[in-house]
């Protein structure tokens, strides 16, 4: 009920100016956590984070956010300040140490500065295609469903985004095939993933070889910069052939599914 209230609000339903079916749009309202810096990747744009409060309090999710110039106007510092957002989610294919990545953010259209006393809002309506979809338990036996959904854009671009679905909204989503129309609300969820490298993966190598697979393996998880030689040397001293080598952690953004049509 929460979401059907704020779709309503802030109007999902609406066409836009040319009278077209809109099938990508969101609204956020959050504190904008990182100064902003040229987008590497989209000409007069910005980017930057935003933090939203979850529904309830229940955590919050840090969204990366593409703001062109002109959106940005005589709006000249939002460093933590906190704003209301109108935008899409889009998506950005790399290639990083001959690994294929996909980066996802949140174009802003409209954006203005705001007072924390209003509503928590991190919504988004997405329609598309099922590109993929694979189901599993949780640990506590509830019913998950990974979604890849394909929008098209006016520009002939195609979107692929992420999504999870729980319990009745996965039971749904299974029912349906891949190439099949979906309706989807929900909110854009940011999570770690954790991937464990085995000792074994560096068993009965020179410490030359074994600091050079590490490494890369940093390159290609790590976005910030560190100094690689001194961490993967840390990390090789204190690994015994009974533990794990290292832990890499990286951000991971999808959309939370709310609702399903």
């Amino acid at each position: 009920m929460y979401y059907k209230r704020l779709a309503k609000k802030y109007g999902i339903f609406l066409q836009d100016k040319n009278g077209e079916k809109i099938k990508n749009i969101g609204w956020l309202n959050g504190v904008v956590t990182e100064r902003l810096r040229k987008c590497d990747f989209k000409k007069l744009c910005y980017i930057t984070k935003i933090e939203c409060v979850r529904n309830n309090n229940k955590g919050i999710d840090s969204i990366p956010i593409v703001i062109p110039l002109n959106v940005l106007n005589k709006i000249s510092d939002i460093y933590k300040k906190y704003v209301s957002l109108e935008g899409k989610l889009e998506t950005k294919n790399y290639t990083k140490n001959n690994n294929r990545k996909k980066y996802v953010y949140f174009l802003v259209s409209k954006i203005k500065l705001s007072d924390k006393n209003q509503d928590n809002i991190n919504l988004v309506y997405l329609e598309g295609k099922i590109c993929d979809k694979a189901d599993r338990l949780s640990n506590g036996n509830n019913l998950i469903c990974n979604l890849l959904l394909a929008i098209d854009n006016k520009n002939k671009a195609t979107y692929y985004i992420s999504c999870v679905a729980f319990d009745t909204h996965a039971s749904k989503i299974l029912e349906l095939k891949v190439g099949d129309n979906i309706k989807i609300y929900g909110r854009i969820q940011s999570r770690m993933y954790v991937k464990k490298i085995p000792y074994f993966y560096f068993y009965n190598q020179k410490e030359e070889e074994i600091l050079f697979k590490l490494k890369n393996l940093f390159l290609d998880y790590m976005q910030e910069l560190y100094d690689l030689d001194k961490l993967a040397h840390k990390i090789y001293l204190n690994s015994s052939s009974e533990d794990i080598a290292f832990v890499i952690k990286k951000e991971v953004y999808e959309v939370f599914v709310v609702k399903v049509e």
